[in-house]
């Protein structure tokens, strides 16, 4: 750290740099002490005279100069000297362009290449103040592969990772309509799942945008506690004041293939009704479907069944079984795997056949059903 913070250590910082990129097998024990050398590098990235910060607009402007116009940003080769040196840099008096290179180059280094799968050993990094301007420069540089570097840092600490607006800056490079590239959706997918708990309640909008453009499938999320922590992020959304109005039918279907593979839902919350509620007044029966069929084998988890809500869930359930065909088979088969327990798939049963039986939901119900069979 005191060999970045002297300004007379840089150039011997990109030789040590460009050593670390020949070593093929670069130890992950270094790993932590790579994301505190991009944190060093991140605070120095400041406009002097001004906030002390360097907002997205800084980093384009530099970058475009360093990248898109050499000519103001070299003068010449020394004699003897194999580098080129900066116009506007002594030897004293480093630039930001020069701690943005380090930064993307450190990134590049210890982040590219680094596992982020359950079978890597654990890395712990020690998060400071400065790793969301880490974040801000790496996405400014507009390079996916730089992205996916910060992205990988950001989620290789498997036990915790920093506090941020991640789906904000994550949300920004959605509206570029590039495709994404694999690696960078990879690592963003991964990531959402890791972040989404301590953004949900400050980043929803942005948390949607970035799920509707990243369309994953059951495919693209791993292990059995990964998909349950996927039903958990898309029902959190769901619950959300905005977020079940802008989640795409995409996002639904997988919710739908995620509660059907593993069988979870989580525990009922009062909202949920309010959702089928909203869902039911828009007329939005597709969505509908799947959220029924996931309440219902919510309510087992409900500790205190009011008559009143059951009877609200109850007549929804009728009028869209009356309505859709393939929501009242979904339901039967509800019932028939004993995805619904107890009393619970009783009534769930006796829906189904009402409806089988041709009664329409304003007409009345028919006499008590035992054991699945009608009295």
């Amino acid at each position: 750290m005191d060999a970045i913070a002297n300004v007379n250590c840089i150039q011997h910082l990109e030789y040590l740099l460009e050593f670390l990129a020949a070593w093929k097998e670069r130890p992950a024990c270094l790993t932590p002490i790579a994301y505190q050398w991009c944190s060093a590098f991140s605070e120095k990235i400041t406009r002097p005279g001004q906030d002390g910060t360097y907002t997205r607009q800084d980093v384009y402007w530099d970058l475009y100069q360093m990248y898109c116009e050499p000519e103001t940003r070299f003068t010449k080769v020394g004699p003897g000297c194999d580098l080129v040196h900066h116009a506007h840099r002594h030897q004293t008096d480093p630039d930001l362009c020069d701690y943005v290179d380090l930064l993307f180059k450190t990134l590049e280094i210890w982040f590219r290449l680094v596992l982020t799968g359950h079978d890597r050993p654990p890395i712990h990094l020690d998060h400071t103040s400065h790793h969301n301007r880490m974040f801000e420069v790496a996405f400014s540089s507009d390079d996916d592969e730089t992205i996916a570097d910060a992205m990988c840092a950001w989620i290789t600490d498997s036990h915790r990772t920093p506090s941020g607006l991640f789906a904000r800056h994550f949300a920004n490079r959605t509206e570029n309509t590039t495709p994404l590239p694999q690696r960078l959706r990879q690592m963003a997918i991964r990531a959402i799942c890791r972040i989404w708990r301590g953004e949900l309640t400050v980043s929803t909008l942005e948390i949607v945008r970035s799920l509707n453009r990243l369309e994953v499938d059951v495919g693209d999320v791993g292990d059995e506690e990964e998909k349950v922590n996927w039903v958990c992020l898309l029902v959190g959304v769901i619950r959300s004041p905005t977020g079940f109005e802008s989640l795409s039918s995409h996002n639904w279907h997988l919710l739908d293939e995620l509660i059907s593979t593993t069988g979870y839902f989580g525990y009922h919350m009062v909202r949920d009704t309010d959702v089928m509620r909203l869902l039911e007044e828009a007329e939005d029966w597709e969505k509908l479907e799947v959220w029924l069929a996931a309440l219902w084998r919510s309510l087992q988890t409900m500790d205190v069944q009011t008559p009143e809500l059951m009877e609200g869930i109850e007549q929804v359930t009728l009028e869209l079984s009356s309505r859709q065909p393939s929501a009242l088979q979904r339901l039967e088969n509800l019932c028939e795997r004993d995805a619904v327990w107890g009393g619970r798939g009783g009534k769930l049963q006796g829906i189904c056949y009402r409806v089988r039986a041709g009664q329409l939901p304003s007409e009345p119900p028919p006499p008590p059903y035992v054991s699945g069979l009608p009295a």
